[in-house]
């Protein structure tokens, strides 16, 4: 693949529609392979246009088209687990929604957005990246793993009838 046409950018309005695109794809992939985090109802357009209006979400384009999202933001709703940075020191990152395209998924395009996410916390003074995954999600949780991410907790919710698994990354935000 030529890199020199990849890029990774803050999403704006007109991206609304691929953004929507891929969602609905990755939602059937993920339904194929058993994994129901997001359906029709979650990642929604209400979500996405929040996302882009708080100027969290991002999005991975070959030429045109959007192939990848992640949404970062510093707001959470939940607990994360016993997280690896003193409390008091602590400035996470929340990675939300990262997904990628169907077709493109498998050559490395997940990780690029995860470098990308780690070189923006440490551009903006993070010393963590947090995230949570659904404990079915094989697929992504090996991901994580494999980038450095630690395993700090995981929730059972009764109403949804799922379990949370919750990986934290320490970064460093000074420059090597």
């Amino acid at each position: 693949m030529n890199k020199a046409i990849l890029q990774i950018k803050l999403a704006s309005d007109s991206d609304f529609s691929g953004i929507m695109d891929l969602i609905k794809q990755v939602i059937s992939a993920m339904a194929q392979n058993g994994i129901f985090q997001w359906n029709e109802a979650y990642p929604n357009s209400d979500v996405v246009s929040k996302d882009i209006k708080e100027r969290e979400l991002f999005v991975l384009k070959i030429g045109e088209f959007v192939d990848g999202i992640v949404t970062l933001n510093d707001g959470k709703s939940i607990e994360f687990g016993k997280s690896c940075v003193p409390e008091l020191q602590k400035k996470e990152l929340i990675l939300h929604r990262l997904a990628v395209r169907p077709g493109y998924q498998r050559i490395g395009l997940a990780g690029q957005l995860l470098d990308f996410s780690e070189a923006y916390a440490k551009s903006q003074g993070y010393n963590s990246i947090e995230l949570s995954v659904l404990a079915e999600n094989y697929i992504a949780r090996k991901l994580y793993e494999r980038n450095n991410f630690l395993e700090i907790g995981s929730d059972y919710f009764s109403e949804w009838n799922v379990r949370m698994v919750y990986y934290e990354k320490v970064i460093s935000s000074r420059s090597p």
